[in-house]
């Protein structure tokens, strides 16, 4: 449920294939892709070798990503890259006198006028949360082990001082590989919410997702299941550090897996973001017609599309074999985009990334688990928190469900607080479209943190 990036970049190790008649087009190159939902920073690494050229394609808003270039040619001014990993062609004249690249990104049918040059660039987008060093407050890089999995994770402690006493909260992310930050659309809103948390007294731990920047394990793999291992390591660790009061802060399937964390485990307090109560087949149905609509779909079109995606999920559901499942899929596609063929820019690639979205292991389990049979077992204090205009996690749906479950546990301590214009990011919107997610300048609303903040206090005054 996260805001989907604006290129494809997949790390693979590929074989260079170049050709070059000047290599005066080696260095670094930077430029912007000014995409339909958002501008996205691009830079080139030419290199030659021996008359040949090869080169590695970086997105600086997506983590410093490098892939590398499978072909790099510079023929009459001419500069072609090619990353077939992405469906990415760039095609430029290359002004020699100047330093110029002009020309076109081509992916997956769209072209985009994305000129280049020797300047790096700022990112073009302000945000003014953001903190910077240096942080009136203790950070420490440290690590965990998953025992369970045997992988180490990384991340970062963020202590407003040495005392062991403070509520100190693990911090989960939402669904899709995430960094400790959880950044997404220029915003880092785990390291927002962690700065405002320790200049009040509050201690957190964020980390990596496994698989992810500093942390080991294998992403692709893993299960809502396994976050909750992941989680349970983390709250392990920080019981060893002698910290007394330990829960979670979750957003989005991070709330979900705090509810299977509190399930299982012996924790103080669960907050959830967005947390989900229903399972992940309703959450789709309701997410992908709503969004549809709001960003400008007719109704009776998005009811027919989310009609054929839904159909695709049963299968997933319906079908405990993921060789059968895929099987499934591609006859069910072929027939179904029959007639659509021919308007979808490289229909293959499109149908075999619909099937890689549905049947993955994450998906797979996602679908059918339903979060109120653990909801139902959580009996530490909750705060529950979403926004009027989330689209991702509907507030009614959830919270409805949230609230019998947490009866039926017995559970007398608990606080359900829809916050007025906010989005799925607790970002203030009129729409809550998430076009928006990149234009809007809030990383997290203040109104929100001071919610979480006063909330904790109540709980667990600090001496």
């Amino acid at each position: 449920m996260k805001y989907t990036a604006l290129l494809s970049l997949f790390l693979l190790s590929l074989n260079f294939v170049s050709i070059a008649q000047d290599n005066s087009v080696t260095g670094t190159w930077h430029g912007l892709a000014a995409f339909e939902n958002g501008k996205l920073r691009l830079s080139l690494v030419i290199n030659e070798n021996n008359g040949a050229l090869s080169g590695t394609l970086i997105s600086p808003d997506q983590g410093n990503v490098e892939i590398p270039i499978d072909e790099v040619k510079l023929e009459n001014q001419v500069l072609t890259v090619i990353v077939e990993a992405i469906k990415f062609e760039y095609v430029a004249n290359y002004d020699e006198q100047n330093q110029v690249l002009t020309g076109n990104v081509i992916q997956n049918g769209t072209e985009i006028l994305v000129n280049m040059d020797r300047n790096p660039l700022d990112s073009p987008y302000y945000r003014p949360q953001t903190p910077s060093k240096p942080y009136p407050y203790i950070t420490e890089e440290i690590q965990f082990t998953n025992d369970k999995s045997d992988i180490k994770l990384a991340g970062t402690l963020t202590l407003p001082n040495k005392n062991k006493n403070i509520p100190i909260a693990i911090m989960i992310s939402g669904s899709g590989p995430q960094d400790r930050d959880e950044a997404l659309a220029y915003h880092k809103p785990f390291l927002v919410i962690a700065d405002y948390l320790a200049k009040h007294g509050i201690g957190t731990l964020r980390y990596d997702d496994r698989g992810v920047a500093k942390s080991e394990g294998n992403f692709a793999l893993a299960t809502s299941e396994d976050f909750a291992s992941d989680a349970i390591a983390g709250l392990e660790f920080l019981k060893e550090k002698g910290y007394s009061v330990v829960g979670t802060i979750g957003h989005s399937e991070g709330g979900m897996v705090s509810a299977m964390v509190g399930a299982n485990y012996p924790i103080d307090f669960i907050i959830s973001l967005a947390g989900t109560a229903v399972s992940g087949r309703a959450i789709l149905e309701k997410q992908n017609f709503v969004i549809s609509v709001a960003e400008g779909m007719s109704e009776e079109v998005a009811r027919e599309n989310n009609r054929k995606f839904m159909e695709m999920v049963d299968l997933v559901l319906q079908e405990p074999d993921s060789l059968k499942t895929q099987t499934g899929l591609i006859t069910h596609i072929d027939s179904v985009y029959a007639n659509e063929r021919t308007m979808i820019p490289d229909y293959e690639t499109w149908k075999q990334t619909q099937i890689a979205q549905l049947n993955n292991p994450w998906m797979r389990y996602f679908v059918q688990y339903d979060p109120c049979a653990d909801w139902k077992k959580v009996t530490c204090p909750v705060l529950a928190l979403n926004g009027t205009k989330d689209l991702q996690v509907d507030l009614k749906l959830n919270f409805e469900a949230m609230q019998n479950c947490l009866i039926a546990a017995g559970n007398e301590d608990f606080t359900l607080a829809p916050i007025k214009n906010q989005n799925h990011l607790f970002q203030s919107t009129e729409t809550g479209r998430v076009s928006e997610y990149i234009e809007i300048e809030e990383t997290f609303s203040t109104q929100t943190l001071k919610t979480i903040v006063a909330w904790l206090d109540a709980h667990f005054p600090q001496k």
